[in-house]
């Protein structure tokens, strides 16, 4: 037996029936293709079928088993290509040729295509990448429409209540409250963070993985000093102090994520806009918290206001923020040095300005101001900043 080149078929007739028999053949093979059951037809030839088929192609004697087995192994085939579909084109690879000194190697791939068409599919974008992309576009314009208008809402809530927010912060000193010119910082703060949410509402910063980490946290802040604004006039100062240390805490998110994001993949900006809103702003509101709640603890009746008692209070507070305050700087140690720079130096700014506001009033939280100052110093100046320190482990070794 012989196979020829055009079909792959064995070829067991004459050489004069050859060609009767690959025609015959091939119209069976058009015929099964073109019919509705296709090639199930091939199973259902009876030895009728297959003799009359030997007979017209002049097969006689021994060669009439060997072409019953041709007739039925080339409708199987058929059978299987019916059932699967048309195989898919495997790539071309043309033989390497030699050129200047090197082997060039073409390899010609041809995409998937259609059932019953020459056309070539057009290229199947993945939907899972896509959604992914859209996903996280709507989260970074999200984001940015929530950090602008938290920006402006609190810049226009606290320039409107200005004045009753000094009424009612004026009816009481605490011996721990910073001298009046340490608040113009406040100014400060809000040009930042009009600053930092224009930049974040850039179209092309929609999908800036930093501002995504950071962006929910300080939208969410800046709306809590909104609302702060708002209870202080209105006299819940329970309310208010519940609202300063929320938004403490979302910042304190938002500053230790920055930490953790690579230096290197911070742009300029981020560098010298977003780091530093997030670290003055946190530093400020760190010491905000401190003297509101010696604030509260006066006006609840569990101190004497300008006592020994309120001075004592006054102190272990000042204490107390000024270590925590060392952690927060450490930890920030391992992020841009303007993040956890601008932190330190608010810090330092609110504990001077206790000294100098309270120089005169007490002794005791004077001191106690001084000590905090010291102790923020040495651990901003020599904690690590290679690695991403623990803070508290920072914090106890910068303040030995």
């Amino acid at each position: 037996m012989r196979r020829d080149a055009r079909g792959g078929l064995t070829s067991v007739v004459p050489e004069a029936s050859r060609g009767e028999t690959r025609s015959l053949l091939e119209e069976l093979r058009r015929a099964l293709a073109e019919s509705r059951d296709g090639g199930e037809a091939a199973l259902k030839l009876g030895p009728d079928d297959l003799r009359s088929l030997c007979s017209r192609a002049g097969v006689e004697g021994d060669a009439v088993a060997a072409f019953r087995s041709l007739v039925r192994s080339n409708l199987v085939r058929l059978r299987g290509r019916w059932r699967e579909g048309p195989p898919a084109r495997r790539p071309r690879v043309r033989r390497p040729r030699r050129g200047r000194g090197r082997v060039v190697a073409r390899v010609r791939r041809r995409g998937p295509q259609r059932r019953g068409s020459g056309r070539r599919n057009a290229p199947v974008v993945p939907q899972r990448e896509a959604a992914e992309d859209e996903q996280r576009d709507e989260g970074g314009r999200g984001a940015a429409g929530g950090q602008r208008r938290g920006a402006l809402f609190q810049v226009g809530v606290t320039a409107a209540a200005a004045s009753a927010i000094q009424e009612q912060t004026g009816r009481s000193t605490p011996l721990i409250e910073p001298a009046l010119y340490a608040f113009g910082i406040w100014g400060l703060i809000f040009a930042l963070s009009l600053a930092y949410a224009v930049y974040a509402a850039l179209p092309s910063k929609r999908t800036d993985p930093v501002l995504r980490r950071v962006g929910w946290p300080t939208a969410a802040a800046f709306f809590g000093i909104g609302m702060w604004s708002v209870f202080v006039p209105a006299g819940q100062l329970l309310l208010a102090l519940a609202m300063l240390s929320l938004a403490f805490a979302l910042l304190l998110v938002a500053y230790l994520r920055l930490a953790r994001s690579d230096r290197s993949a911070l742009s300029a900006a981020e560098r010298w806009i977003v780091a530093p809103t997030v670290g003055i702003y946190l530093g400020w509101l760190t010491a905000a918290n401190v003297v509101s709640v010696d604030s509260e603890a006066v006006r609840f009746g569990l101190v004497e206001g300008g006592g020994t008692g309120e001075a004592l209070l006054g102190s272990v507070l000042l204490l107390a923020g000024s270590a925590l305050a060392a952690a927060i700087a450490a930890a920030g140690k391992s992020g841009p040095a303007q993040g956890y720079g601008a932190y330190a130096a608010t810090v330092l700014w609110a504990l001077v300005g206790v000294v100098v506001g309270q120089y005169d009033a007490s002794f005791l939280t004077t001191v106690a101001a001084t000590v905090s100052i010291v102790v923020v110093a040495l651990v901003v100046l020599g904690a690590p900043g290679g690695g991403r320190p623990s803070p508290v482990g920072t914090a106890r070794s910068g303040a030995v």
